[in-house]
């Protein structure tokens, strides 16, 4: 089982999360809240506010990155860059399915890419 590093019951399952004070990049790692969540997420998005990027289903790892449009308050849109993982643990062992999920403006995309997919790649269960 995941526990939160603060302790927190306020989100189940969450262990960590960052947020860039100077970006706003963000980064989330968590237990998934479905084993398909990757494709619930894809499939249940409005086309006019979700761009697909790539998206590739497998038993041990699930991958989504998108675009995403969010409407503000003061009725601006802001892009967003996206990248989701589930990582799924064989049921031998536990089945955990682990959820990573990365976030930073599209403007920022081009000097915070290469930071966020390598934290990305990192991810791993061991």
């Amino acid at each position: 089982e995941l526990t939160p590093l603060d302790g927190s019951t306020r989100q189940p399952g969450l262990v960590a999360k960052y947020r860039s004070a100077n970006t706003g990049a963000t980064v989330v790692v968590g237990e998934a809240p479905e084993k398909d969540w990757i494709m619930r997420m894809k499939k249940g998005a409005l086309l006019a506010r979700q761009k697909t990027l790539k998206y590739n289903l497998s038993e041990p790892q699930d991958d989504l990155e998108v675009l995403v449009k969010v409407f503000e308050e003061d009725g601006s849109v802001t892009i967003l860059h996206r990248w989701f993982r589930v990582l799924r643990q064989p049921e031998s062992q536990g089945g955990l399915n682990v959820l990573m999920v990365l976030e930073v403006r599209e403007d920022l995309k081009q000097d915070m890419a290469p930071t966020m997919e390598s934290i990305l790649k990192s991810f791993r269960l061991v």
